[in-house]
């Protein structure tokens, strides 16, 4: 990507290498997202229905702060998650066929 202004980013969450079925520790995990959005960074998380993966849409102000956001995430640090896709995203706020 090359988006150095500001935009959104969906980001999709993967199990990582260190992943365990039982017993994973995401506390810190979440704490540090749950500062995010109270910076208002982190614009909503949730559960995808249809994959396995978790979702989470994030705004930055340019590609370097994605990057950051992600490899200061405690648990992509660990490698109990992994990012498998970052998809850039625009809020079409006239409706779908409009920009």
């Amino acid at each position: 990507m090359n988006y150095q202004q500001p935009h959104f980013v969906i980001l999709l969450f993967g199990k990582g290498e260190n992943w365990k079925e039982q017993g994973n520790d995401l506390a810190a995990h979440a704490a540090y997202y749950h500062r995010l959005r109270e910076e208002g960074k982190m614009i909503f998380s949730g559960k995808l229905m249809s994959r396995p993966e978790k979702i989470m849409m994030v705004r930055v102000d340019s590609d370097t702060e994605l990057e950051a956001m992600i490899t200061n995430d405690p648990g992509v640090r660990e490698q109990v998650l992994e990012v498998v896709e970052a998809i850039p995203f625009k809020f079409l706020p006239k409706g779908l066929y409009e920009e």
